[in-house]
């Protein structure tokens, strides 16, 4: 069992080999045919069964699919509302973000922070795709590597320049600090025609059952990173599912636990952060703290690495922890959806009430009737 107050090891190097061996699980990766991805829910519910093993999946949509048909570069005007700066403090694999929220700028304006020589990554990689998105969205695993997948390998797993790229965050994590265009209310990306799959009008349950619109849970948010930028561990607000979309860019990483593993987790971030715990149980809800995976392996909780390319769809489980960074400038969009399955499991969400905005679903809503999948 994990300690209450595990300790901090000294020894903690991203050069450690044991250190580098932290994950102990491939992420499951599943290619739908055509007629398969017409129907949304019925798809994720074929599959995640597979899936709960690891807390997340990744959806690469078939051959000639596309989100939108107009260049991104016509979204470039779209207003990031509160876009933050993120301060990091911490040694030794345990780290912690204090949010600093800037003034609203444009993607344009965003791009071009990004982009600037001190906040690249520390080595090349075919920049031109990731920076300047001017073209349509690439088609879906369709002859080349998808646009601006930056040099990873195009079978799921870490090439040698990913690997690198991912010791040198950890190796800078307290350096200079990034900036995040997250959770920015905003019209979708995807076109109509992008059908079952477009976020800005994804069919589940949750959005049957809710007729208002909720920023982030009913409606899409859209997400624009650069090297560094950082997103601590959690789980969603009322321990939904996520399905998240990279438009363009640079990969993001992603890092993830099952839902049988939440309690082990939070038991060992209780530990590493007493002060934070005190205050509140459900701190980790503010996506302020990101712990290595090596204090999760050891804890005895499996570890899940998922290289998330443009073009890709990467949905975590309900009350599946994970976190992440993003290895360059990039564009995403997510948002919240239900299954049946998450019925039982939103009834036990536990809620954070440190921020006056917590997301509340009355539960009642989805008892009332059939919430088949459709």
């Amino acid at each position: 069992m994990c300690s209450s107050s595990p300790k901090v090891q000294n020894t903690f190097s991203v050069d450690n080999p044991k250190v580098q061996d932290s994950f102990t699980a491939e992420c499951p990766e599943f290619r739908p045919s055509i007629e398969e991805f017409k129907n949304f829910s019925k798809y994720i519910e074929s599959v995640e069964e597979k899936a709960l093993p690891f807390g997340i999946m990744k959806i690469i949509p078939p051959a000639g699919w596309k989100p939108r048909e107009a260049p991104y570069d016509e979204a470039d005007n779209i207003q990031i509302s509160a876009p933050v700066r993120q301060d990091a403090t911490g040694r030794a694999g345990r780290y912690s973000l204090m949010m600093v929220q800037q003034k609203p700028m444009s993607v344009l304006q965003f791009k071009r922070h990004a982009l600037r020589p001190e906040n690249q990554p520390p080595f090349a990689w075919r920049p031109a795709a990731a920076a300047t998105p001017r073209g349509t969205a690439c088609e879906a695993r369709e002859g080349d590597e998808a646009e601006g997948s930056a040099g990873c390998a195009g079978d799921g797993g870490m090439d040698p320049d990913c690997t690198l790229l991912e010791k040198r965050y950890w190796q800078g994590f307290v350096g200079r600090a990034a900036m995040y265009g997250s959770d920015n209310h905003s019209p979708t990306l995807f076109d109509e025609g992008a059908g079952a799959w477009n976020l800005g009008r994804l069919d589940s349950i949750l959005r049957r059952r809710i007729r208002k619109v909720m920023p982030g849970v009913t409606s899409p948010y859209l997400y624009l990173g650069m090297w560094r930028s950082t997103f601590g561990w959690h789980v969603e607000d009322m321990d939904l599912y996520s399905i998240n979309f990279l438009h363009y860019g640079a990969p993001k990483v992603w890092y993830a636990v099952s839902e049988a593993d939440g309690p082990r987790l939070e038991r060992l971030a209780a530990g590493l952060y007493p002060e934070l715990a005190l205050h509140c149980d459900q701190f980790l809800r503010h996506k302020s703290t990101m712990v290595h995976p090596s204090h999760l392996a050891r804890a005895g909780i499996r570890v899940t690495r998922v290289v998330h390319r443009p073009g890709e769809f990467v949905i975590t489980l309900p009350y599946a922890y994970h976190s992440g960074f993003n290895c360059g400038l990039n564009c995403a969009e997510a948002v919240n959806f239900a299954t049946p399955r998450w019925v039982p499991l939103g009834h036990r969400a536990r809620l954070c009430w440190c921020f006056p905005d917590v997301v509340r679903i009355k539960m009642s809503i989805f008892e009332e009737g059939d919430v088949g999948g459709g």
